[in-house]
């Protein structure tokens, strides 16, 4: 395994890409940070999965304080993912 973050979108999603096909991953929750430019990256993500011709479920959490206990709202969405694999 390697740790993807500090490289730029491009190198992550290369890594996301070739993952999701050796792993047989059925989907993938793609946090970002409120306010942040990480919020384009998720368009980016989603373009370059397809491009690449991953066809995979992804569902994005948007939260201001990634260190933080998730909400009700963020839990919710997150089993209706989970239910919906």
């Amino acid at each position: 395994q390697r740790y993807t973050y500090p490289y730029d979108v491009f190198a992550r999603i290369e890594d996301i890409n070739r993952e999701v096909q050796r792993r047989n991953i059925d989907g993938i929750i793609h946090y970002v940070q409120s306010f942040c430019h990480r919020q384009l990256e998720d368009i980016i993500l989603r373009k370059m999965l397809k491009e690449g011709g991953v066809e995979i479920p992804v569902l994005t959490l948007e939260a201001d304080k990634p260190n933080a206990r998730i909400d009700s709202r963020l839990a919710t969405r997150i089993e209706a993912f989970l239910e919906m694999l």
